[in-house]
């Protein structure tokens, strides 16, 4: 990595403002600790086998989640004109966090945490009083095909990307849309 500047881009396709925190370019220079808050995009470099290097990206919080691109820009040092571009095919989806205290949806217990959102099974309640009762239900939050429509919902929710980064908008236009 010594004669070459790395840098990573990372960008919300569809929320192109970068001071809606919808952009972030990285330097990457060798560090291996975040030295930025929390609340900062940072990267620092984990690994290193032969070519291939590992980069660890610390996330803000308050970022709007759904799908990000990911680009990662070589070029030679102090030359900013000569660059090769790798751009990442897959989809890059980020989330809500509960294991960061920082994120609004933290959950601090641990045993909530496992059942809330590593359960994928458990039973959802209905009825009313006094015939409520529950029924046994498999929650499929890690089906290949649950993260996509969950993004397609947030994209016909027509949020702003500073709302994007807040779970109380984000819930209640989903609500709206799915009680049409």
């Amino acid at each position: 990595m010594a004669s070459k500047s790395h840098s990573i881009s990372l960008l919300a396709p569809g929320l192109h403002h970068q001071r809606k925190g919808t952009q972030a370019i990285l330097l990457v220079t060798g560090k291996n600790t975040f030295d930025k808050n929390e609340d900062e995009w940072d990267v620092r470099f984990s690994t290193q086998d032969g070519e291939t290097a590992t980069l660890e990206v610390q996330i803000p919080h308050h970022v709007p989640v759904g799908v990000w691109k990911l680009a990662v820009e070589v070029s030679p040092r102090g030359d900013d004109k000569v660059r090769d571009i790798f751009r990442l095919e897959d989809q890059i989806f980020i989330l809500f966090n509960p294991w960061s205290k920082d994120d609004e949806v933290y959950m601090e217990d641990e045993e909530q945490r496992n059942e809330y959102v590593l359960n994928d099974i458990g039973k959802v309640w209905v009825g009313s009083y006094p015939t409520a009762r529950g029924r046994h239900w498999v929650f499929g939050q890690f089906d290949d095909a649950v993260l996509p429509a969950c993004v397609y919902l947030l994209e016909k929710a027509n949020l702003k990307p500073d709302e994007r980064g807040d779970a109380v908008k984000i819930s209640r236009a989903i609500s709206k849309m799915v009680s049409k």
